[in-house]
């Protein structure tokens, strides 16, 4: 919190002195804390982050099988003006697939992965659904159509997936779990088909 805080001044700073780049970074607990996918009415990706961060910018994406784009809409930009609410989460609606590998068939060759990029370019957080915790994720590939950060990297296993219908999968301190989807209670992003 402080480090937001300080970097918060930094940019109104920066600003009221006519800085014409805003002075601004991810936070650095930022982070993806929920995912759904096929099963429910709507997939969606939660991220976690300070309240007030402003995300405006910021990409959130979702590559499968091979590290490939399921989709152009696989991919969104955060419309300007987008922070997080009081909450500390901010809820993006995203079309994900229900690709999912775990346990011994778990190569990391195949798996839904979802990505979180900040207006700066950089890799905030990139998460496999399923696989194997430590073990080999899903490589993005080198397609122009995803973030540069993204491209060659590979997700990290959260070795969950949801198990059944009406379920998603969740952080829950420091391990991946499947439970009822929650957000519901958190500010949506609801973003336009074109």
């Amino acid at each position: 919190m402080k480090r937001h805080a300080l970097l918060a001044g930094t940019a109104a700073v920066g600003l009221a002195f006519g800085s014409a780049v805003p002075v601004w970074a991810a936070p650095a607990d930022a982070h993806i804390s929920e995912i759904s996918y096929p099963s429910n009415d709507a997939d969606f990706v939660e991220i976690v982050a300070p309240a007030g961060t402003d995300l405006s910018g910021w990409i959130v994406g979702s590559v499968t099988r091979g590290g490939a784009l399921n989709s152009d809409e696989s991919v969104v930009t955060l419309p300007q003006g987008t922070v997080v609410g009081e909450s500390g989460v901010h809820v993006v609606e995203l079309p994900l697939t229900n690709s999912v590998k775990s346990g011994a068939a778990a190569d990391g060759s195949y798996g839904a992965s979802v990505f979180v990029v900040s207006a700066d370019g950089n890799l905030v957080d990139f998460k496999q659904i399923g696989g194997v915790v430590g073990g080999k994720g899903v490589t993005a590939s080198n397609s122009d159509k995803l973030p540069a950060s993204v491209r060659g990297q590979q997700a990290e296993p959260t070795g969950a997936k949801a198990s059944g219908k009406d379920q998603s999968i969740q952080l829950n301190c420091s391990e991946w779990e499947s439970g009822k989807p929650t957000p519901v209670s958190y500010t949506h992003l609801t973003l336009p088909t074109s």
